[in-house]
């Protein structure tokens, strides 16, 4: 375990000198014993960007000890600096998978302090001078930008203690042998979830199932228990394993639900989650009652994005769904909704590029490219034979509406398809009480 030693003369004089450990959050809590399940950390209050007293012990360090030394990856690869004081986190660990709790060895600064690095790591990164000078470039991008507020930070967890409001509590699944871990939402056992069905919101490109599901959590919680997982790579699920597809994300789906003694499900898939939706229907018909695909591509070809590369004038959908910079961010967004991005403030836009769009950025482009749905000599679409409600945005620009129309005709009669008048691509955020009025009708007739 790193440690780094602290001075302080004029508190120490007289003293052993203090060695400072600082302990991550290594802690797992059984769930009931029931096995692959942890409890997330449950921590709200503020943490001071130079002190976290939760975080350091001080033990007495034996006299003429080496300093401790911080070794450093020169792969970018997962790196992440430190705002406060410039020190880089460049571990084999994934900056992802270190708890909540986690805080910078240097200044304590809490782990929201911290965003995405791109630049090249030296092995002396993380001297005192080198750091310094890095430091003084970060006032500088700071002064430029202005004010950072961690807007992503505070709003989930207002989303977060609604979810725990309604009964609901976070975990971490693991499945593959913990090769694979899904974070999921799940509600918490009691007689009165124990009588109603089970409902799973799947999340498309973007953010992850925290965000991007809030109003629906709360309009399907009376009639539903509800699951809202990560896909792999959003939020906090990962994977070392090499698959790729719409359809290993949905085997995932399905071994967690496994773990979680889950065998009857409803699924509300939106855009590439309507994807993984229908796949999990296919491949597993035993588990699932009822299907919603919401704006999503499901009949899509591998000439079907040619509409919206002419639309965008980019020439891949990477530059949409995993943009490299903040105006690709904002070029994305504004293709996806009818609202105007360009009133959104900057602060907001950019706490949301560093914490949805600059993490697990290889990975994601490798799930758009190991697709199999719109993808060169893609097998034929097989029809699932479940009740299906399609839903859609009248003013979608990422997926057009035809596509609505050829997937009713090749459901034929056992598929519903509606339109919501003015919404774009994501109508579950721009019109929510019609999409959530719409599809409890659909669900609970």
């Amino acid at each position: 375990m790193a440690s780094v030693a602290v001075v302080a003369p004029a508190l120490t004089k007289g003293l052993p000198a203090l060695n400072v450990e600082r302990r991550g959050n290594s802690k797992v809590a059984a769930v009931k014993g029931a096995p692959g399940l942890r409890l997330q950390n449950d921590r709200f209050a503020l943490k001071s960007a130079f002190y976290n007293g939760a975080s350091v012990v001080a033990v007495p360090e034996a006299a003429g000890a080496a300093p401790p030394r911080i070794t450093m990856r020169t792969s970018t690869q997962g790196a992440y600096i430190c705002r406060d004081c410039g020190y880089i986190y460049n571990e084999r660990k994934a900056f992802d998978k270190l708890g909540d709790d986690y805080s910078c060895p240097v200044c304590a600064a809490p782990k929201r302090r911290f965003k995405a690095y791109d630049a090249p790591v030296s092995r002396n990164a993380n001297d005192m001078a080198v750091r310094k000078a890095r430091k003084e470039e970060l006032k500088k991008v700071d002064s430029a930008i202005g004010v950072t507020i961690p807007w992503v930070y505070w709003r989930k967890k207002f989303i977060e203690g609604g979810y725990k409001g309604l009964g609901l509590e976070s975990r971490l699944v693991e499945i593959d042998g913990g090769a694979t871990t899904i974070h999921c939402w799940v509600p918490r056992e009691t007689p009165a979830s124990a009588r109603k069905p089970a409902l799973m919101l799947i999340q498309g490109f973007g953010m992850d199932g925290t965000m991007g599901w809030d109003r629906q959590v709360h309009a399907f919680s009376n009639d539903f228990n509800v699951y809202v997982p990560d896909l792999l790579f959003f939020g906090k699920s990962y994977t070392t394993r090499s698959e790729r597809s719409e359809i290993f994300q949905a085997d995932c789906l399905k071994k967690m639900l496994d773990v979680l003694k889950v065998d009857r499900v409803d699924l509300v898939g939106t855009s590439y989650g309507g994807m993984v939706a229908y796949r999990l229907a296919s491949v597993y018909p035993e588990l699932v009652n009822k299907v919603v695909v919401a704006s999503s591509g499901v009949m899509m070809t591998h000439k079907t994005n040619e509409r919206l590369y002419k639309l965008t004038k980019v020439n891949s959908v990477k530059k949409l769904l995993v943009p490299n910079d903040l105006e690709g961010m904002r070029r994305g967004l504004s293709t996806a909704t009818v609202w105007r991005i360009d009133l959104v403030p900057s602060f907001v836009l950019e706490d949301m590029f560093q914490n949805f769009y600059r993490r697990n950025r290889k990975e994601k482009e490798e799930l758009l490219d190991g697709m199999i749905i719109g993808s060169v000599g893609a097998p034929p679409l097989p029809a699932i034979d479940k009740k299906v409600f399609i839903l859609w945005g009248t003013e979608d620009k990422i997926f057009d509406p035809d596509l609505a129309h050829q997937l009713k005709r090749h459901l034929g009669e056992s598929a519903e398809l509606e339109f919501i008048e003015g919404a774009g691509h994501v109508p579950q955020i721009e019109k929510p009480g019609q999409f959530n009025s719409r599809v409890l009708r659909f669900l609970l007739s």
